[in-house]
């Protein structure tokens, strides 16, 4: 499809692949020895980063104000980039050294520059049409709301057996029980404690406990610094002026650390009930009580209504994850007419191993009665994350010119991702004990018809030595997994 309305798209492509390949960048920079560069060469390569930097900066000020100034400066840093390249290929030709890695680095950055190129040149094709910018969200959203997703939507929303589902059923109750304790026993400024509830409930347990915990210290830390400010002689102008000082720090903790912004909510709003001559000793009480029964009704509501374990859910989406990068593999190496673009499998092995680590961040925060064994999780999803690494490498080597080697050795190539394959099938064999309900591709050896650079090898090995470390920790975990579930 053409049209202005996809130039937006190629342009968030290319940016994918150019992180992908400053990742690469910075493994071959992490193989030099900077003591053995010369100084002229060091300089070289820093200037080269540091243009990359600032390119990517005026590309992103560009993508947003399409100034024809902006236009000139950028196109201008990528016509710098070119030459810097050059000036380091020349200097390296040169150069005595062993330089691999080097001329690994100008290859990659030429090819990162040339990226960076294509997306300025679609982006400048929308200069004159600034609507498709004003209607790119909402172009996305037609896409969302496109019919023949409604019948899927539709079945989401009726899931009862979805994580939304029982959270909204959960925050519910919640809020049903403490509203029910406030109007029942009539407390003064009770609404307090449901709306502590809806505050503090969470998706998952460890997360809900981490919040009830922040609101409680902040509430009952700035109820007592408030009540100090209150017993000092101080008039209703000094009063007010800390109501707006309070103000200031509470807007910008409230996104980056929540027990300070309940701190300075708590003084902001005791001021102001001290300002409007309603405040007494008792209200900071009963705030401070209200506060401490609210997270007490969201954490038993959290653990004893619908609760979600991610103790349950980990090995399931480190399985996915796995699963992914196996598909990632045969779309690569044994493709058919069927396979869509590798970048969408690349989104979703990323968005695998993504749910993964998110779930092993969560699980190392929910409480229990015994040490968990966090090592062998973090293993193997490191494992899987170096594995979708290799790939993303192999593919973004396919389309470059280093494909073009002469004397290349096809059947050894073959028979090592044939080994490789092995090594897939063999750890995806053991993902039934993580996830029963899993289905997991297998093909048995098969001929492809890629063939490989010697850089591309590399990447191979090295996926292959990551495999063989994971199936041993696969099947430690697959060992274990029946204990550590009734930790």
């Amino acid at each position: 499809k053409d049209g202005h309305e996809f130039n937006l798209a190629h342009a968030r492509k290319a940016v994918a692949l150019v992180g992908a390949q400053m990742i690469t960048v910075s493994q071959e920079l992490s193989n030099i020895s900077i003591n053995r560069l010369e100084t002229d060469i060091r300089i070289k390569v820093f200037t080269i980063l540091r243009a990359t930097q600032q390119t990517l900066d005026r590309m992103a000020a560009y993508t947003i104000s399409l100034d024809a100034g902006e236009e000139l400066i950028l196109k201008s840093r990528i016509y710098r980039l070119y030459k810097l390249i050059v000036l380091l290929r020349e200097a390296l030709k040169e150069s005595d050294i062993d330089n691999s890695n080097l001329q690994r680095f100008v290859q990659l950055s030429l090819r990162n520059t040339k990226l960076l190129e294509s997306s300025f040149n679609n982006i400048r094709e929308v200069v004159n049409e600034r609507s498709v910018l004003r209607t790119y969200p909402f172009m996305k959203t037609f896409y969302i709301l496109h019919p023949k997703y409604w019948w899927q939507y539709l079945r989401l929303l009726f899931n009862f057996n979805s994580f939304t589902v029982k959270y909204a059923v959960r925050t519910a109750t919640a809020s049903a029980i403490a509203m029910f304790i406030y109007k029942w026993w009539n407390i003064d400024h009770g609404y307090w404690i449901p709306f502590t509830v809806l505050i503090l409930m969470q998706t998952y347990f460890g997360a809900t406990i981490k919040k009830a915990r922040d609101r409680i210290l902040g509430t009952l830390a700035g109820g007592l610094v408030a009540g100090l400010f209150l017993k000092l002689p101080t008039g209703l102008y000094l009063q007010e002026a800390l109501l707006f000082l309070s103000f200031i720090p509470m807007i910008i903790y409230l996104r980056k650390r929540y027990s300070w912004a309940v701190f300075f909510i708590t003084i902001n709003l005791i001021l102001l009930f001290s300002i409007n001559r309603e405040i007494s000793d008792s209200l900071i009480l009963i705030r401070g009580l209200s506060t401490i029964a609210g997270a007490g009704i969201a954490i038993v509501a959290g653990f004893a209504l619908l609760p979600t374990w991610d103790k349950n859910l980990l090995p399931i989406h480190l399985a996915e994850a796995i699963k992914r990068n196996h598909h990632y593999f045969l779309a690569t190496f044994f493709p058919n007419d069927a396979d869509v673009n590798w970048t969408k499998h690349k989104r979703l092995a990323e968005s695998g191993n993504n749910n993964a680590f998110d779930s092993f961040t969560r699980y190392m925060q929910e409480p229990g009665f015994r040490k968990k064994p966090y090592a062998i999780f973090y293993q193997i999803l490191t494992h899987n994350i170096r594995i979708t690494r290799e790939l993303n490498n192999i593919r973004l080597e396919q389309d470059s010119d280093s494909n073009l080697e002469t004397n290349i050795d096809t059947v050894r190539q073959q028979e090592r991702i044939n080994e490789t394959l092995d090594w897939f099938n063999k750890n995806t064999a053991v993902l039934k004990q993580l996830d029963p309900n899993i289905i997991s591709p297998t093909i048995h050896t098969d001929s492809t018809t890629i063939t490989l650079s010697a850089q591309q090898e590399i990447y191979l090995e090295k996926m292959l030595i990551e495999l063989k470390a994971m199936n041993e920790d696969l099947l430690i975990l697959a060992e274990k997994l029946p204990r550590i579930m009734r930790l």
